[in-house]
């Protein structure tokens, strides 16, 4: 099992960052947009067991300097997501 650590944690940070954040259209494509622009701009950390994934998971988020990069990721991503979604309009999304 090989896994990059950081899938995880902008993961759960995203959806605690835009659990109150009405202004951004949640549709699979623009999510997508903002894990990857988020993702791109961090380092990744690769574990190749659950032992390893749990224990570097404790310990990224433990860290103060990786949560505020990691949030600081989202909250890039998320503005230029909100500046120029690529998912095409629905009735739902245009509302939002």
């Amino acid at each position: 099992m090989l896994h990059n650590i950081m899938e995880s944690l902008v993961k759960q940070r995203l959806d605690d960052l835009l659990r109150n954040d009405d202004d951004i259209c949640k549709c699979e494509t623009c999510l997508d947009d903002v894990r990857c622009l988020a993702l791109n701009r961090l380092q990744p950390k690769y574990v190749s067991s659950d032992k390893g994934n749990l224990f570097s998971m404790a310990n990224q988020l433990l860290e103060s300097q990786h949560k505020t990069d990691v949030d600081f990721a989202i909250i890039y991503a998320v503005t230029k997501v909100k500046e120029r979604p690529r998912h095409v309009p629905t009735k739902k999304s245009e509302a939002t």
